[in-house]
């Protein structure tokens, strides 16, 4: 019986312990995401926040699916996290580079050559 309670103590202190991380790693996406955006309401945050609560949720359930001997949907489900995943670092990348393409000066034309070798 005391392995059983350890056995469960250790994997509710893992799961807070992921779950904490995922939500620092989404409060800082968000905060950066809403510098960039200017609200903590744009598009781009709630889409954050969505993913960030979407793959907290996905694990244990693909977790329990893959206990429960349904591999096929849990490898679904692990396909549907990786996409998910993906579009989140995509989301995440674009502010940056849509900040850099409007901070350039007006004058500087984006059709000209980066070099006068041509």
């Amino acid at each position: 019986m005391v392995a059983t309670f350890k056995y469960s103590y250790l994997r509710l202190l893992s799961m807070l312990g992921g779950r904490s991380l995922v939500g620092v790693a989404a409060s800082l996406n968000v905060v950066h995401a809403a510098e960039s955006e200017g609200s903590y309401f744009s598009p781009v945050c709630i889409a954050i926040v969505a993913l960030a609560y979407g793959s907290a949720l996905a694990v244990p359930v693909m977790c329990a699916l893959w206990r429960t001997g349904r591999r096929g949907f849990a490898l679904i489900a692990l396909v549907g996290l990786v996409c998910s995943e993906s579009y989140g670092f995509q989301l995440s990348a674009e502010t940056p580079l849509g900040v850099s393409s409007s901070a350039r000066p007006a004058n500087q034309d984006s059709r000209e050559p980066l070099c006068a070798c041509a």
